[in-house]
């Protein structure tokens, strides 16, 4: 089964960009492959760009607020796991502090030096060339615990934001419920009531993808072939988060 998430909102649009850049970064940072230094050097000047567009930390907030309500409300319930609603409602309480007593968070980012150097020619195609950029492939031969201080020092300020956004969206994720749905002739619609992202699951065999359109009040989905398969009914798995 795959698995696509597609948001309703700008907010989500946001949420679900960063977390995907952010897992670049994390994946790349440990620079084990010949891929990975333009992979990291790519997400850190992503991350400054996509978060001096849209500063998310206002609408991150309030949804932490949300599940710190919703939580609050597990711990009334019966049989419930009373060391892991306080562990949940510790980490939010804490994001819910930290957060708005950030300063420019990109701030880092925008003044270091070495960034600012490289920064215009990952626009232009092929210009990771050891001729373009000469500071670039220096930094590249310094040693590992070297490279790993710059990237730690790189992402420092980012750290309760990154865990803010993936404890929101794990949550949002693990309380929302998959149910079996049919799109006939590979077309489904529905209204969005007061959800921010759908959840879409469905079998790779199928040989089709989901394309999604809508906004917070209404969604459409028609799923289109792979290849060159006709048109049919198609099950599929929706949640709504």
């Amino acid at each position: 089964m795959v698995t696509f998430e597609h948001p309703l909102n700008e907010k989500s649009r946001s949420y679900l960009r960063l977390e995907y850049i952010f897992g670049q970064i994390a994946k790349s940072r440990r620079l084990e492959t010949a891929s990975d230094p333009e992979a990291l050097f790519k997400g850190l000047l992503d991350l400054h760009e996509v978060l001096e567009r849209s500063d998310i930390r206002n609408d991150l907030c309030k949804d932490l607020e949300k599940q710190l309500s919703t939580v609050k409300h597990w711990a009334t319930m019966p049989a419930v796991d009373t060391s892991m609603v306080n562990h949940l409602e510790s980490q939010l309480n804490d994001f819910i502090y930290q957060l708005p007593r950030l300063s420019r968070i990109t701030q880092t980012l925008k003044e270091d030096r070495f960034l600012s150097a490289i920064r215009q020619r990952f626009s232009i195609p092929g210009g990771c060339c050891s001729f373009d950029l000469p500071q670039l492939h220096f930094w590249l031969s310094l040693s590992h615990e070297e490279k790993a201080s710059d990237c730690k020092r790189w992402l420092a300020d980012f750290q309760p934001l990154i865990g803010a956004l993936q404890l929101h969206l794990q949550l949002s994720r693990e309380k929302s419920q998959f149910s079996a749905q049919v799109a006939k002739t590979g077309f489904y619609q529905d209204v969005a009531e007061d959800c921010d992202m759908i959840r879409i699951k469905l079998s790779e065999n199928l040989g089709f993808f989901p394309t999604v359109s809508g906004h917070k009040t209404r969604f459409a989905i028609r799923f289109l072939p792979h290849n060159d398969e006709p048109s049919q009914d198609i099950p599929f798995h929706l949640a709504s988060c």
